[in-house]
């Protein structure tokens, strides 16, 4: 998209208000006039277009963009859209046999978040740019830009830098205690945490030392339990990567493509974590029966033996496509990388699908020298939790 009169592209003459409310227009790049000519031809001898792009709405806007240069061509054709979340036969075949047509108000949507980034970027770029050089000659910097996006995101940035910089650290001191028994070891967490006294410390520390002897003042035991996670929408995926994989947000979801275009998972940019009531599971629970790590735990959820839960609801529902899940199952993959992240969203899924973690916390309270170190342990009588 750009702006219709090519005269306003001079900085100089024009005043940066002019362009809130000049026409727009868009155009095809020099490098796509190719792909234009090629969707025309086919278009001139056919007598049907199907939309087979990603369901979403810039997806929308580009069937739209689609159907004008090729409706140019040959204004008879009959335009039908396909919607589908996963790349496998079952859901391109379930596509196919329910063509509908395109959602034009999503394609408007895009068209107006799009004007709406050229209009405030053009005008502010332009602004910032020719300000700071009138008023701060020193600042050698040829454009400041501007994005809506752009310009909040380079706020938080700036302000959790600001943040560290003004962060002030402070020594601080611990008792580490820690007892051994049939070879194995506990380790026990001081009561008073953090002494921020290093005379005061040593002193304790030495108490304790010469004390040898650990009383047990108490042992209390309950339930807890760990809550089955929401359904997989892409934030999470992101930030689970992040935590788990240590890969980086484009990272993780460079390899969801490539899991998603070969039929791994389904459509990995999604914003709902809510299934649908009528979505099957136990086909998709099925295929993953036969892997050695949680083959067994699948076995499980698609028997007999009732384990299968209907997975919680989320709050969000992008209308477009359900949250991520696996569609089949496969132990061949190109890099440990595009593995680790099929791993998470199959075991993801699978611990949607089933009940929570139900566990017997144990803590047990010492004395040693008057001071109280506690330790506590989970014996887990049920789970499957996602072992990232």
């Amino acid at each position: 998209m750009e702006f219709a009169d090519e005269n306003l592209k001079s900085w100089q003459s024009v005043d940066p208000v002019v362009l809130f409310d000049s026409p727009v227009r868009k155009h095809i790049p020099d490098l796509k006039r190719n792909l234009k000519q090629l969707l025309q031809d086919e278009a001139r001898s056919s007598s049907d277009l199907v939309l087979w792009l990603d369901c979403d709405r810039e997806g929308e806007n580009i069937a739209f963009e689609v159907v004008d240069c090729c409706q140019a061509a040959n204004s008879r054709l009959q335009v039908h859209r396909a919607r589908f979340s996963a790349v496998t036969p079952r859901d391109i075949d379930r596509a196919m046999r329910n063509l509908g047509p395109p959602d034009s108000r999503l394609s408007w949507a895009v068209d107006a978040r799009q004007e709406i980034d050229l209009r405030l970027g053009a005008v502010f770029t332009r602004f910032q740019t020719m300000f700071i050089r009138r008023h701060c000659p020193a600042v050698d910097l040829k454009v400041v830009s501007f994005g809506p996006c752009q310009f909040p995101t380079l706020g938080f940035v700036v302000e959790r830098a600001w943040a560290v910089e003004s962060f002030l650290p402070e020594e601080f001191w611990t008792i580490d205690l820690s007892i051994t028994r049939d070879s194995k070891v506990a380790e026990f967490t001081w009561s008073r945490g953090r002494v921020f006294d290093r005379l005061i410390c040593t002193v304790l520390a030495q108490i304790v030392h010469e004390a040898q002897v650990a009383t047990v003042t108490g042992v209390v035991r309950k339930e807890k339990r760990k809550y089955c996670p929401y359904p997989l929408a892409t934030i999470e995926l992101q930030k689970r990567a992040v935590r788990f994989l240590r890969l980086s947000s484009d990272k993780t979801m460079d390899i969801a493509e490539k899991l998603y275009m070969k039929g791994l998972i389904s459509y990995p940019r999604t914003e709902t974590d809510s299934f649908p009531k009528d979505f099957d599971f136990m086909e998709l629970i099925r295929k993953q029966r036969g892997d050695p790590a949680w083959g067994q735990h699948a076995e499980r959820l698609s028997g007999d033996q009732g384990m299968f839960v209907f997975p919680k609801n989320g709050n969000h529902d992008d209308k477009a496509h359900p949250p991520i899940h696996p569609t089949n199952y496969s132990a061949q993959f190109e890099s440990r990388e595009q593995q680790q992240v099929y791993e998470l969203v199959v075991r993801h899924f699978l611990a949607c699908c089933s009940g929570d973690a139900i566990a017997d916390e144990t803590i047990v309270t010492i004395d040693m020298g008057g001071e109280t170190f506690t330790n506590s342990g989970w014996h887990i009588f049920s789970s499957f939790l996602p072992n990232y």
